[in-house]
């Protein structure tokens, strides 16, 4: 992993722990520890299980220290492999909880975006936010995500920006929603 821990909703088949939970140690295809194990591919995907968890499909990444994100980048399958499992409307959620994981509940949305293909996709917040969890929500199990990729000021530096064009967000804020 890059940077932070692992958390999920919960895996498909063929990863061998499919339950909620954080810091999943398997490898397979699909499992959690995917989300952030900084390779690409649909062999490197996190898809969650087929039934939710606490009523959420959701897949994230937990800091021990508050970070602030300006960007942020995902795809199904970033290579351009695979474009199924593109689900419908995605979130981007945001905690400052003490402990963040799976059993969190306080969670906020910050962007609501939509894939419209396979390929990395990287989102540029109009406003930094700041954290100690963020995570990817979405509608329903027939979504795939590989390489949740959070960039902004970490406490070890800033974490570079690829030189790429930017998909338009849904930015919800206490005024109301900007686009």
């Amino acid at each position: 992993a890059r940077y932070g821990t692992a958390f999920a909703s919960g895996s498909q088949s063929p990863c061998s722990n499919r339950g909620a939970g954080i810091g999943d140690p398997a490898s397979n295809k699909y499992c959690y520890s995917n989300i952030n194990d900084g390779e690409f591919g649909d062999r490197h995907s996190w898809s969650p299980a087929a039934a939710a968890y606490k009523g959420a499909f959701f897949g994230g990444v937990s800091f021990t220290t508050q970070v602030t994100v300006d960007y942020f980048a995902l795809g199904r399958d970033q290579p351009g492999t695979s474009s199924d499992k593109l689900g419908s409307t995605w979130y981007l959620e945001v905690s400052n909880a003490e402990s963040v994981d799976h059993d969190t509940t306080d969670w906020r949305v910050v962007a609501e975006f939509r894939l419209t293909s396979g390929r990395r996709h990287q989102f540029r917040l109009t406003t930094p936010v700041t954290g100690r969890g963020f995570r990817v929500r979405v509608r329903d199990s027939d979504s795939c995500m590989d390489e949740l990729e959070l960039f902004g000021s970490f406490t070890d530096g800033v974490a570079p920006v690829p030189d790429i064009l930017y998909y338009s967000i849904k930015m919800t804020t206490d005024l109301g929603t900007i686009e």
